[in-house]
């Protein structure tokens, strides 16, 4: 009798989503206020940097999976260039500049959070914490890619706004994380089935089951490219 036998990829990917729904649930718990120029409330600054951590795991799960899918399983197949990092990959491949810039402002503000740049500063306590004067980044922290895509001014990414100071990152920041990681992996999904799917995905948000898409929706609303600077300003 012969046994008929299916490949199979140890790809965690959309395991996650659920637990990111779970974790924007718990964020929106918590009234939303603008961070001070130093930080945001603790609470909300865990939530949003939990959510960013699990939504950029998803993505490179997913990248991951449609690099080796895409060069027939075979990881000798992978050109050199697309081996440099994800973001050359998707680059390369699915030629969406633009989104591929914003790709690689993910991955910085992943890199801050799981390295936990560093920022001497002094500050004023009283009222609304305040800078003195410019930080400075610790010596040692931030990569090229954390160079090339950061404002100074602002300490935040050029293209997004990301907050690229770790203990100012809200739920602005995970809301844009989400939006465009759900955008990048669609580019994917719309390519190829095969490579990922992610839009119809099942979770439930509110007590509703609802696909992936519709929570990506509900949370980010209608969205623009780029979106307004007005909307993404720090104080």
């Amino acid at each position: 009798m012969n046994k008929e036998t299916d490949g199979y990829l140890s790809v965690f990917g959309t395991a996650l989503l659920q637990s990111i729904v779970d974790l924007w649930e718990k964020l929106e718990e918590k009234p939303e206020k603008r961070p001070n120029q130093v930080q945001t409330n603790v609470v909300e600054n865990g939530l949003a940097i939990a959510i960013i951590i699990l939504t950029m795991a998803v993505v490179e799960s997913l990248l991951n999976r449609t690099r080796y899918i895409m060069h027939c399983r075979n990881i000798h197949n992978i050109p050199e260039k697309e081996k440099e990092s994800l973001v050359s990959f998707f680059r390369l491949r699915f030629k969406k500049r633009g989104l591929a810039n914003r790709l690689e402002e993910l991955y910085v503000i992943r890199d801050v959070i799981l390295h936990n740049h560093i920022w001497d500063a002094e500050v004023h306590r009283e009222g609304k914490l305040t800078f003195t004067k410019p930080p400075i980044l610790v010596l040692g922290h931030g990569d090229k890619k954390f160079k090339k895509v950061l404002n100074i001014n602002n300490r935040c990414s050029k293209i997004l706004r990301l907050n690229l100071f770790p203990t100012r990152i809200s739920r602005r920041d995970a809301r844009k994380v989400l939006r465009v990681a759900y955008d990048i992996l669609y580019s994917v999904e719309s390519v190829d089935q095969n490579y990922c799917v992610v839009s119809w995905m099942s979770v439930i948000y509110m007590k509703k089951g609802m696909e992936f898409s519709e929570f990506i929706l509900r949370i980010s609303g209608e969205y623009s490219d780029p979106i307004p600077i007005a909307e993404l300003a720090p104080e």
